[in-house]
């Protein structure tokens, strides 16, 4: 697998809502001290989401306060790496309780374990938000991958210029591509205390990143699909971007959180079950088998149904 601009995948956690930003996958598949950014592009997309601001220094992320990231590094130096380390760092992500992923990599060709990977992070409420590619690709045709996989938690980001026009290296896709945002020379930190301008898709995917971040700290309420939902909605349409995602528009932090006021948050039932007996009678390691026996409330006036879920003991939700 290889990223045309490197890759990196980091996870965040803002105050109740833990995000990730896969921008740098660190599963210590690749050895190096924990936390190093041996390339610079993880450290990058890291300072667009959440460098801090209102210090007179450098740059100040889109959502700057409140916000803890978690980097997960699968990639080289040179950008080379594997798809089951990538299937490791969202499992461990996920594991981790993180809300928010952010994806600045991409490479190779679909793969049904990844795939599933990330159907397991929609189902645990975990947003997957990635870099649409640098190929200048139509993705309806030619297919990049994550950005293309279908699961309701993917958001697809394209790049634009200082114009706001698309910049000429994205990929774009009228029914693949979701939402377009700031991707050309971006200003932003690297290590060792400096700055750097960087272009690419992967610029543009942390600005989506900090603003649902940002939205979440704002309404850390709403579900997963309610911000997807925000953040598409928000867009601001431009002529310049018409049919070049579902969208046809550039994020607009100001807009998504106008919306976000106006969402009714999921609320749990008042009345939740009395009890829950359940008995795995299935001795296969890794799957459950068996009946469960839920007690209800008196009253389920509230209560539209009931849902089982699994996890293992290292944190992982079982199928």
């Amino acid at each position: 697998m290889r990223s045309p601009t490197m890759a990196s995948m980091m996870t965040t956690m803002a105050s109740s809502t833990m995000f990730t930003a896969l921008t740098s996958l660190t599963t210590m598949a690749i050895p190096c001290p924990e936390g190093m950014d041996d390339q610079m592009h993880g450290t990058h997309c890291s300072g667009t989401i959440a460098g801090r601001g209102n210090n007179s220094l450098g740059v100040a992320g889109v959502a700057w306060q409140g916000v803890r990231l978690m980097a997960l590094k699968f990639l080289s130096a040179s950008g080379g790496g594997r798809t089951s380390d990538a299937v490791k760092a969202v499992n461990y992500a996920v594991a981790m309780g993180a809300r928010l992923s952010s994806n600045s990599w991409g490479g190779g060709g679909s793969s049904s374990a990844l795939r599933v990977a990330i159907e397991r992070a929609e189902k645990a409420g975990m947003l997957f938000v990635a870099a649409a590619g640098n190929e200048g690709a139509n993705n309806d045709e030619v297919p990049s991958y994550p950005a293309n996989y279908p699961s309701a938690n993917v958001i697809s980001v394209a790049a634009t210029n200082y114009k706001g026009e698309m910049s000429s290296f994205s990929c774009y896709g009228k029914s693949t591509v979701d939402v377009a945002a700031p991707g050309s020379d971006i200003f932003s930190t690297i290590p060792g205390g400096k700055y750097e301008s960087l272009s690419g898709t992967s610029m543009a995917t942390p600005h989506v990143s900090g603003l649902a971040a940002l939205v979440w700290l704002y309404r850390p309420q709403l579900s997963m699909a309610q911000l997807k939902d925000i953040i598409m909605k928000s867009t601001v349409k431009v002529q310049a971007l018409n049919g070049t995602s579902l969208t046809g528009g550039r994020i607009n932090a100001r807009r998504a959180l106008e919306l976000a006021s106006t969402y009714v948050a999921p609320q749990p039932p008042v009345h939740a079950p009395k009890k829950l007996e359940f008995k795995d009678v299935d001795a296969t390691v890794g799957k459950i088998g068996g009946r469960a026996i839920i007690t209800v409330p008196a009253d389920e006036s509230d209560i539209d149904f009931y849902s089982l879920h699994f996890v293992s003991t290292a944190g992982f939700l079982l199928d």
